[in-house]
């Protein structure tokens, strides 16, 4: 509905445009001015036509912007509900960061300005009556926000004045904060359901607000249902901390006429504070809305009632008088009171009396002063209840509290004697006053609705006709206060003067008619009235759907229910439509003729907000929450739901969704295995919240992902295998194919069909602590096969080259090579180098294309042989040959030559071949071509002093064999070759010791089989002696 932005104040070019506005407009008067002439000022209308504060044209704040700065008084005209939360707020500030700076009237046409905060605290329940939302405690579902500030800070604003007329008010922060030197004025208004929450966090704040020398008038307005939060209660706040009217700055006056107030919820909070001004509450009703402190201050309290219901709070319920002067005149007070006394034997109880201060009463001790107060009661009567009276006779207790010489009244004021103060002790402080009985009912109604039952005067009693020559011009006629004209009804709308020119001694005269008051509850509505003048055996009720003239005369024209017992004053109506508004009229009747119909009272019954039934589906890390929807209890949709969750056992909610129309969500990235508590609150149209939140509680379900291994290589008509691991369900993972015309699998084998792109799925399944792991999809190429088919192998010896050969598939695509023992030969293109000793292998891969897969790796091993012309074991042998048998291999230092497989010398004086094959063996070919084999070449080398010298990796596993015969041993094992290690494998000892060809690292595994490195190999050499 609204995003806050208190962070963000209107600049830049917004400012701008304002003052290039302003600067226009002043533009005539400027040229007025400079012509001689008159300035003229021309007021304007500007109209609220869209529900968001912020938008302009339409909104609120544009309204408001238009009307500062354009000169003179201006008009706006509400057309529509809005809300002042989605205009910009200072940091911290509750109002908007733009004030009404210029004077304005604003019509409210019968429009509300609303908002909808909403907090919930860790035991679930949203919005709490009287408790103020802590931030690390409470969690703020949404924000809220107060409505007007009018002035600016700082400055005297007089001539700055706000009319208010028409525009109810509804689940705001406050109503107004009015600036120093202003003026405000609001009437024909129903401000309800308002929170003092200056941020959340912080409480303690007033519905409205006036600074110094502020001028506060209202009329006909009815406060209802105010929640009065208020943060802990320091010493400094005695005896309140908070008020609902709020002039603690000083020096301004209040008016309040027709004002109701009724249902204040809060502790150490009052209905108003006043400093330093005056005071004037004419025709006005305070109904369980708490008391007034006044200091330094002067009250009128004239034509108006005071009720305390049964249960009265402490400090709340009191008139606090401190160095003011005040008269309750014509009014009627009258005090419920229930709980213990304090104790002020107790040391530094807050009964104790202060020194300069006020005195900290008994709940509802009313009224209360200190030095220098003038208390007057003219006309007035003071009635109250008190339990325990019997138990507690404690002064505590007494309505007169405090010095009694500060007390006066005339003779036409009656106050009602009890236990703690008696008549006696009442005539010691107001000698003139009455006491005699019966005056109000001694006993409380417990129903608010029974109100006008409880300050209307007994009949007989010595309240009725009391007070003489009151009609006009007589010397006790009531005048206004506010403008010394008659009072002509009482605070009930009957007339206020009876015919033989007297009235009643309080606020209320007796009916000829009762006098009724509705309020709904749950299907129901709740009627109480004041019983009329006259003989009754009974009353008639009249309950319509549809609106009643008023007054209304004839019949009823709809239900008429009739109570025969004439002594009571209240009335349920049940089985009404919540939502539906419904008149009601009463009249009594005496079995003779009915009297007169009552006035109409309107209701509308309401339930609360239902309380959703919530459900959670666990998920992977994440919860799926379903919610059914709940009674409207009447109040207007459509309903928005928010989502609150948090680990079970922890304090605070967290945010999840807000503002939702459906009925299901899904809160994401929780932790897997940790239970949850999720709670859905619920908020109809109207602002009416579920009272506490639908609580459930889930364990999300751990996630689990599958990883393939590498993708086979499948062709049409061939097979492959298909690998990948899953999560920690410990399920299989299954397979699919997802493009069944290119490839098949069972199992884990797939099958190749046609050329194309195969598609294979994985899926694992969940558990109780797991979910299904979300299904994964491995991509592979289906093609045509291709073979690799190598030619014939080259005869090479170290240090000889030859070419490599073999034939690829239809792809076309070249044969490439590599070596898959580079420490025996190595590769270029498609020619091989004898590197060493041993058995060289070759593998030969030709690459596919779109039609055809790559060819399988194929595979051609060889022998590389020690014979070559550079090899200087063989150069040895030919030479010692040459010297020791000379007869034979003459003449010495012929040249060596290779043919074939054939490292050999020719000795052309003896016509003699002497020559080594790659076989490692010695052979001689005589001058008759007869070839002889004179056995292995190792045989002969030693014979000629020419040992061979092994090459390095040899020479270093010589070494170690001979130095470490416990890790290698026995010695003599062949070298051999895997992969990419030259490797020598000793059985006795289970070890291996080799050479990494890829990084020249020397290599030992033992028998746990772990491979470790011991570093590069030409530290080893260089410490073997083999460099």
């Amino acid at each position: 509905m609204k995003t806050h932005n208190k962070n963000n104040p209107t600049t830049g070019a917004m400012g701008l445009l304002a003052f290039f506005a302003r600067t226009l407009t002043l533009l005539p008067a400027v040229a007025a001015l400079l012509l001689g002439g008159a300035q003229t000022t021309l007021a304007a209308t500007f109209e609220v036509t869209e529900a968001d504060c912020s938008v302009s044209p339409g909104g609120w704040q544009w309204a408001v912007e238009q009307a500062n700065a354009n000169p003179g008084r201006d008009t706006i005209q509400i057309r529509k509900d809005f809300g002042p939360g989605n205009c910009p707020h200072h940091s911290g500030e509750q109002y908007p960061d733009f004030h009404v700076t210029e004077s304005v009237d604003i019509v409210g046409n019968g429009f509300y300005v609303l908002d909808d905060p909403m907090w919930i605290n860790p035991n679930g329940q949203v919005n709490p009556l009287g408790s103020c939302p802590h931030t690390g405690y409470d969690t703020l579902i949404s924000d809220g926000s107060a409505f007007i500030d009018i002035g600016q800070r700082n400055i005297d604003n007089q001539g700055v004045e706000v009319t208010i007329n028409g525009l109810n008010m509804r689940n705001l922060y406050g109503v107004a904060i009015v600036r120093k030197g202003a003026k405000l004025t609001i009437e024909n208004a129903y401000i309800h359901d308002i929170y003092s929450v200056h941020q959340f966090g912080l409480c303690d704040t007033p519905i409205i607000e006036a600074d110094q020398n502020v001028d506060l008038t209202l009329r006909n307005v009815k406060f209802s249902l105010i929640t009065l939060t208020t943060g802990a209660f320091m010493a400094t706040d005695f005896p309140v901390s908070i008020a609902v009217i709020d002039g603690g700055r000083g020096g301004g006056n209040l008016v309040m006429d027709r004002v109701t107030m009724e249902e204040f919820v809060g502790d150490h909070a009052t209905a108003i504070r006043w400093v330093d001004g005056t005071v004037k509450i004419v025709n006005s009703q305070m109904v369980s809305s708490h008391g007034i402190w006044l200091n330094n201050a002067a009250m009128d309290f004239v034509n108006s009632t005071y009720l305390v219901g049964p249960a009265g709070v402490l400090f709340n319920d009191n008139f606090l008088i401190d160095k003011s002067t005040v008269k309750f005149q014509a009014s009627t007070f009258w005090w419920g009171l229930t709980g213990d006394p304090c104790d002020r034997t107790r040391p530094g109880s807050q009964c104790a009396p202060k020194v300069t201060g006020f005195y900290a009463v008994h709940p509802a001790d009313v009224p209360v002063e200190n030095s220098g107060s003038n208390i007057r009661f003219e006309g007035s009567a003071i009635g109250a209840y008190a339990f325990g009276t019997a138990t507690h006779p404690d002064p505590s207790w007494a309505v007169l509290m405090g010095d009694p010489s500060q007390y006066n009244s005339d003779a036409m004021t009656w106050f009602q004697p009890r236990g703690e103060q008696n008549a006696a002790a009442i005539n010691a402080i107001l000698p003139n006053a009455l006491t005699a009985l019966p005056g109000l009912h001694d006993f409380p109604s417990f129903y608010s609705n029974e109100y006008y039952r409880d300050i209307t005067p007994l009949v007989p009693g010595v309240l009725i006709e009391a007070v003489p020559n009151a009609g006009s011009g007589g010397a006790n006629e009531l005048l206004n206060p506010i403008d010394n004209l008659p009072t002509p009804k009482d605070v009930l709308g009957k007339p206020r003067v009876y015919g033989n020119n007297t009235r009643n001694i309080g606020a209320v005269q007796n009916p000829d008619a009762p006098v009724l008051k509705a309020s709904g509850g749950d299907s129901t509505a709740d009627l109480g009235w004041n019983t009329p003048i006259g003989t009754i055996t009974g009353y008639e009720i009249c309950t319509s759907p549809s609106a009643l003239t008023d007054p209304f005369v004839g019949n009823c024209t709809g239900t008429s229910t009739l109570v025969n017992d004439p002594t009571k004053t209240a009335q349920t109506i049940a089985s009404l439509i919540n939502g539906s508004p419904y008149w009601f009229v009463i009249r009594s009747f005496n079995g003779v003729a009915p009297g007169i119909w009552s006035n109409v009272a309107t209701s509308t019954p309401y339930a609360t907000v239902g309380i959703p039934t919530v459900s959670g589906i666990p998920g992977d890390n994440q919860v799926q929450l379903f919610w059914t929807e709940p009674a409207t209890g009447g109040h207007p949709g459509p309903l928005s739901y928010f989502v609150v969750y948090r680990v079970k056992g922890q304090t605070q909610w967290v945010n999840g969704p807000g503002y939702l129309s459906g009925r299901t969500t899904r809160i994401p990235e929780l932790a897997g295995g940790t239970e949850y508590e999720f709670g859905v609150a619920v908020q109809a149209f109207d602002g009416a919240a579920s009272p506490v939140a639908g609580i459930t509680t889930a364990t999300p379900l751990s996630s689990q992902a599958i990883t393939f291994g590498a993708a086979p290589v499948v062709s049409v008509g061939g097979t492959g295998k298909v690998s990948a691991t899953g999560g920690g369900s410990g399920n299989p993972v299954t397979f699919a194919s997802a493009t069944p015309g290119v490839c098949a699998v069972n199992g884990n084998i797939a099958t190749g069909l046609a050329v194309g792109t195969c598609s294979i799925t994985a899926d694992q399944a969940g558990n109780a602590n797991y979910a299904a792991a979300p299904q994964a999809t491995q991509n592979f190429s289906v093609g045509l096969s291709q073979t690799v088919s190598f030619g014939l192998p080259p005869m090479l010896s170290v240090g000889v080259t030859g070419p490599l050969s073999a034939t690829g598939g239809a792809s076309g695509n070249p044969v490439t090579y590599t070596s898959a023992t580079p420490g025996v030969c190595t590769v270029n293109g498609n020619t091989v180098t004898g590197v060493a000793p041993g058995t060289c292998t070759i593998v030969a891969t030709q690459a596919g294309n779109g039609s055809y897969n790559a060819a399988s790796q194929s595979t051609q091993s060889f022998n590389i042989g020690q014979g070559n012309p550079a090899n200087a074991e063989i150069e040895c042998l030919f030479t010692w040959a040459e010297h020791t048998y000379p007869g034979l291999f003459a003449p010495a230092g012929a040249l060596t030559t290779t043919w074939g497989p054939y490292t050999y010398r020719y000795y052309a004086g003896t016509h003699a071949y002497l020559g080594v094959s790659t076989n490692n063996r010695v052979y001689y070919m005589d001058e008759f071509g007869t070839l002889h084999d004179e056995g292995p070449l190792g045989d002969w080398l030693p014979r000629a002093g020419c040992q061979p010298v092994p090459p390095p990796s040899d020479c270093l596993f010589n070494w170690a064999q001979q130095y470490f015969p416990d890790l290698f041993g026995p010695a003599g094992f062949v070298t051999q070759v895997s992969g990419e290690y030259y490797y020598r494998y000793y059985s006795a000892t289970n070890t291996y010791l080799g050479i990494s060809s890829i990084d020249g690292n020397v290599y030992y595994m033992g028998s746990d089989r772990q491979l470790q490195g011991q570093g590069p190999l030409s530290l080893w050499l260089k410490l073997a002696g083999c460099q």
